[in-house]
């Protein structure tokens, strides 16, 4: 998910939140917001919407992420995700993401994830399994570019281990709303496997992936 109708206007005033020894130091919108199309084999199947926003001293980065996959008449994949990071400068202080899945092959599913700074670490409480994720583990959820300086990644959804290698491929220019754009595009291998493209801000401006029955995934903004 960058502007809703004014991506180029945005990406020149990017400001980031916060003040002093609280400011995030990942880059987030001037507006406050990343909106993406979630895209499968070039149709449009659902939405993943970043919001944020600065509350006591720290930065809260709301997630909502919407998917409803029809086969002709018959919805085969249907999912709904909120998540909540908060972050104190380049620190997560806690996450917290509930999800509702529902598949036609594996039938409804529900998650709950909740981590929570811990030390010098941070403690995972996980439907899966509990475990304690180093201090520097980033939610996947992309926008923070942290993630590409990271190897081991918390799955929002589940909120599974994921040891992971970040492969920065170099700079490219890509087309975003009819215009073009220069960013820097990383490839996620091991445990998840992503493509990503940040622009020259470290803001998240795409995210491909091949999902597992074969089709291609893309996060485009709108």
């Amino acid at each position: 998910m960058i502007s809703l109708h004014n991506i180029r206007l945005v990406l020149g005033t990017l400001v980031l939140l916060g003040m002093g020894s609280n400011e995030v130091s990942a880059a987030v919108p001037g507006n406050g917001v990343l909106d993406f199309a979630i895209v499968r084999n070039g149709k449009e199947i659902g939405s993943q919407v970043y919001r944020f926003r600065e509350a006591q001293n720290a930065v809260e980065v709301n997630v909502s992420t919407r998917i409803k996959f029809k086969l002709g008449f018959f919805t085969v994949h249907r999912l709904k995700h909120d998540s909540l990071e908060i972050w104190k400068g380049d620190r997560l202080i806690s996450f917290s993401s509930w999800t509702s899945e529902k598949n036609i092959f594996k039938g409804r599913m529900k998650y709950e994830v909740a981590v929570e700074e811990d030390g010098d670490n941070l403690s995972v409480d996980a439907a899966r399994d509990g475990w304690r994720a180093p201090i520097t583990a980033v939610p996947a959820s992309f926008w923070n570019s942290e993630l590409v300086r990271a190897n081991t990644l918390i799955d929002t959804i589940d909120g599974a281990k994921l040891a992971v290698t970040v492969e920065p491929l170099g700079e490219d220019i890509i087309s975003v709303n009819g215009g073009q754009l220069g960013v820097s595009h990383y490839r996620i291998s091991g445990d998840m496997e992503r493509e990503l493209w940040y622009d020259q801000d470290n803001i998240l401006v795409q995210v491909k992936f091949t999902a597992q029955d074969g089709s291609e995934i893309q996060f485009i903004p709108r």
